[in-house]
């Protein structure tokens, strides 16, 4: 089951997923105000080749600077399973 909260994110509804993981629009509350996207890797799929290339990702996004690559924000662990904020892009 997916939380209404992940940290200071509010969950609004689901943009999209895959194979292994979901995204969100999400509200962040806090320290800043902003809509983001928020990707969660689903539960139950954490096994350390999934982990690795999430994190791969992740790590990924986070290097690219390029106007029609969404940025990073932030990441964390929610319940367990990993999750990284992007900028949202509509």
């Amino acid at each position: 089951m997916t939380p209404a909260h992940i940290g200071p994110y509010e969950l609004v509804e689901r943009l999209g997923e895959g194979a292994v993981g979901e995204v969100f629009l999400a509200r962040q509350e806090s320290p800043l105000r902003r809509t983001v996207a928020l990707k969660l890797l689903r539960a139950g799929v954490d096994s350390r080749d999934v982990l690795r290339r999430f994190e791969r990702e992740r790590a990924a996004l986070a290097l690219l600077s390029h106007e029609h690559i969404a940025r990073v924000f932030d990441a964390g662990l929610a319940d367990g399973r990993p999750y990284f904020v992007l900028e949202h892009v509509a």
